[in-house]
């Protein structure tokens, strides 16, 4: 039994037809399946087992001229086929078909019923490709179970691959692939958005970047190494066919791409995939294959997708997904931390102390500061030592303050409070805890006398000489001055299972929905200098409640809980005030729930840095660069007046000064960079069955 398959012509639209081509090889296990398809497609459909052979027909070129038409009819009537399977909804093939006499032509009627011998009628509601094929297959009494693509290359493939990878240095599950191109302009995210993506990678992560393509992405692959500042890259741009394509995507960590055929190429071969997507509908031709997908969509206010009109976004449909957002979204599903592997074997130093220190355990004294962003500030820190001794012993010294930041840490193991306002007799006692240990290491950050007063092998220096402007990197280049400097930490424990199900308890019990998700407000600081009016955040949130649909939460002490209460009145079923009712780990809890947080330059400000979370930071008298951050996902916004006094910190002054000449919209703008509106992010396991 000979049975013929006209396809549909992208590569994508390929795939999505697997799942039904294999479920018509299980139906009839003994036919000779002959594909027809244009000749982009034979490679791939060549590779399928199912898949007999493949007939080049292209109605808009090979086969554009009629007599070229009929001549591919007597090849359909020489071969015999008992069967036609027409997926592409063409009513030229529907025809040819016909006209070559074939007995059972099955197919959805689309105007041309007269020409099937089985004429399905097109589903009522919209629904993914894989499963629009599938779906005529049971209308055809085709059994179908399966609804998830693969992509087949031969061993040939995956050893070209492996000599291409090693001229270019690299290994395999070592690199990130960049898919730069897509049929179709408005679907390709711009290549400084990659560019800065590249380099914010390699920041975090140390991964070199492959770039592939077809010949004509050379240009785009041009641009964005011109564009790259700090990361490794190789440019595939060009020198793989399909099925290596598909071996250089099974060997990635990642592939991150607009809705392109290689993005479903990657999908194919388990390549977990970080989807953009802009006038496409992912529900409609997203990834279906057997990897782990994560799908980013924008769609700007006005507009809906799929969008088939001729206008188009003036700014471009995907210039407004940051690099930050796709970073963020990296970062919170770990894939990049799951596959890079064990970290390096501990260096000789460590190994000594694990092997001389007191009781065979490395103790660490770690002396932070006493605010609570200070302390945050300080956690890279910690975060450092943990990594580079992973079975110590840490006991922190910190300030009353700070004590609900670190208390229910799992990497403290002791934590004693020092209090500068306490007697003599209170210090005493505070320097009998601390003489209670001999410690190996003491990382002294607030540079006291203390590393002087206890039993220790090694101490941070005394005279230091930091050149770093940033109090973060400050604070991280005391350890690199005693041989510690990490790279790739995780983060901090800023919160736990117990800290989440009571701030969820206490949503409920607020009477907060939690169905459209959260913005954070935090509309004050420490000092009423530091604070932007309150008016300007009440102009703010009316704005943001008008352009997103997530609900506005407002959060800090109790004493903020009383400033901030007024705000509530801008729309009280949208807006609420959580200032004051949560701890410190309960709110960090929130901030990583959220979609989006403002504040001024304070604790909650970098502790959402901290969270990886899109910060908006609005800086009054303090300097960005000492106290502000550098990252894709976050936003320093400050009055032009003083953004012009770079490296300083103003002493004189009084609010008006510090806010005069910043705007609401200069702030709103900065929400709309980091998460513009029309965004949306989706997650899922397997993309099968979704």
């Amino acid at each position: 039994m000979k049975i013929l398959i006209f396809t549909k012509n992208w590569l994508g639209d390929t795939l999505f037809q697997f799942p039904a081509i294999e479920a018509i090889q299980e139906r009839y296990p003994e036919a000779h399946i002959i594909c027809a398809a244009p000749r982009r497609c034979r490679e791939i459909l060549e590779a399928h087992p199912a898949v007999a052979g493949v007939w080049v027909f292209d109605e808009k070129q090979e086969h554009r001229a009629v007599w070229k038409r009929l001549a591919f009819v007597w090849r359909l009537r020489r071969e015999g086929f008992a069967q036609a399977y027409l997926f592409h909804r063409s009513r030229t093939r529907a025809f040819l078909a016909w006209a070559a006499g074939i007995p059972e032509r099955i197919g959805y009627g689309a105007k041309r019923s007269w020409l099937l011998t089985q004429a399905v009628p097109e589903p009522v509601e919209p629904m993914h490709q894989v499963d629009y094929f599938l779906n005529l297959l049971r209308q055809a009494d085709i059994p179908t179970n399966r609804s998830a693509y693969r992509f087949y290359f031969p061993e040939t493939a995956r050893e070209a691959v492996q000599h291409l990878l090693l001229k270019h240095g690299l290994k395999s599950r070592s690199y990130v692939c960049f898919h730069l191109g897509a049929n179709w302009e408005p679907k390709r995210w711009p290549v400084a958005h990659f560019a800065s993506l590249a380099d914010a990678i390699h920041e975090k992560w140390h991964l070199p970047v492959v770039v592939t393509g077809a010949p004509n992405d050379l240009a785009l692959a041009q641009e964005f190494q011109k564009q790259v500042k700090r990361a490794s890259i190789a440019v595939l741009t060009g020198q793989t066919t399909l099925q290596e394509l598909g071996a250089l995507f099974e060997q990635a960590l990642v592939l991150i791409t607009g809705d392109s055929g290689p993005m479903h190429i990657a999908s194919g071969v388990g390549c977990p995939v970080v989807a953009i997507f802009g006038p496409t509908d992912p529900h409609l031709t997203g990834p279906r294959g057997t990897g782990e997908c994560k799908i980013l969509s924008y769609v700007p206010p006005g507009y809906e997708i799929p969008w088939l009109g001729r206008v188009l976004p003036e700014d471009g449909w995907l210039r407004r997904i940051q690099p930050i957002l796709v970073m963020a979204a990296l970062e919170e599903i770990n894939w990049l931390n799951r596959h890079i592997g064990p970290a390096p074997a501990m260096h000789t130093q460590t190994e000594t102390f694990q092997k001389t220190g007191h009781g065979n355990v490395v103790q660490i004294l770690l002396v932070t500061l006493s605010n609570i962003g200070d302390v945050i500030l300080t956690t890279p820190v910690l975060m450092s030592l943990v990594k580079r001794f992973p079975a110590a012993r840490i006991t922190v010294v910190c300030g009353p303050r700070a004590e609900g930041i670190l208390k229910g840490s799992r990497y403290v193991d002791r934590l004693i409070l020092y209090d500068k306002h306490s007697g003599l007799r209170g210090k005493k006692r505070f320097l009998s805890e601390l003489r209670k240990v001999k410690y190996d290491w003491v990382v002294d950050l607030r540079n006291t006398a203390i590393p002087w007063l206890v039993s220790a092998r090694k101490r941070s220096p005394l005279f230091r000489r930091l050149t770093a402007a940033s109090m973060r990197e400050r604070h991280l280049e005391v350890l690199r001055k005693m041989g510690v400097n990490e790279t790739r930490i995780q983060g901090f424990d800023f919160y736990g299972y117990d800290d989440e199900k009571r701030l969820m308890q206490k949503i409920r019990a607020f009477n907060i929905p939690a169905e459209r998700g959260w913005i954070l407000v935090a509309p004050a600081a420490a000092s009423e200098l530091k604070t932007w009016p309150l008016e300007n955040f009440r102009q703010l949130i009316t704005r943001l409640l008008a352009v997103y649909p997530q609900d506005i939460l407002l959060i800090g002490d109790s004493r903020e809980g009383k400033i901030a209460e007024p705000l509530v009145s801008v729309n009280p079923a949208r807006i609420f005030n959580l200032a004051g009712k949560t701890t410190l780990r309960e709110a960090a809890a929130l901030i990583a729930r959220s979609a989006l947080l403002v504040a001024n330059d304070s604790a909650v400000m970098h502790m959402g840095f901290e969270l990886n979370k899109p910060v908006v930071a609005i800086f009054g008298p303090t300097d960005p660069a000492q106290y502000g951050r550098e990252g894709a996902h976050f936003r320093v916004v400050r009055s032009a007046v003083l953004a012009s006094l770079k490296g300083k910190t103003i002493h004189r002054g009084d609010r008006d000064f510090f806010f005069r000449d910043l705007t609401v919209e200069e702030v709103y703008q900065a929400c709309q960079e980091v998460i513009p509106a029309g965004f949306s992010l989706t997650l899922h396991g397997k993309c099968e069955g979704q």
